[in-house]
């Protein structure tokens, strides 16, 4: 089983949660069925340091096996998430 963690929705939810993550030396992958890229840069500026990590970016349906998901899509479109 793997311990990465998954995020569903890469807007500004998704990105602080994978940052957050990422700094506490999680693994984590973006899940984004809207683009062919395989990464995405991410930066967040807080108490006056920048964090910058560049996460891989998967499609949803073509995803490794998922043990850990966070969706942070709109609610609209939760349920066909």
């Amino acid at each position: 089983m793997q311990n990465d963690w998954h995020i569903l929705g890469t807007g500004a939810i998704g990105g602080l949660w994978a940052l957050r993550l990422a700094q506490g030396g999680q693994s984590v992958t973006l899940l984004d069925d809207r683009t062919q890229a395989t990464e995405r840069r991410l930066q967040l500026h807080a108490d006056a340091q920048l964090f910058q990590h560049t996460f891989p970016l998967q499609n949803s349906r073509t995803a490794s096996p998922i043990s850990r998901l966070i969706v942070t899509t709109k609610a609209p479109t939760t349920e066909s998430a």
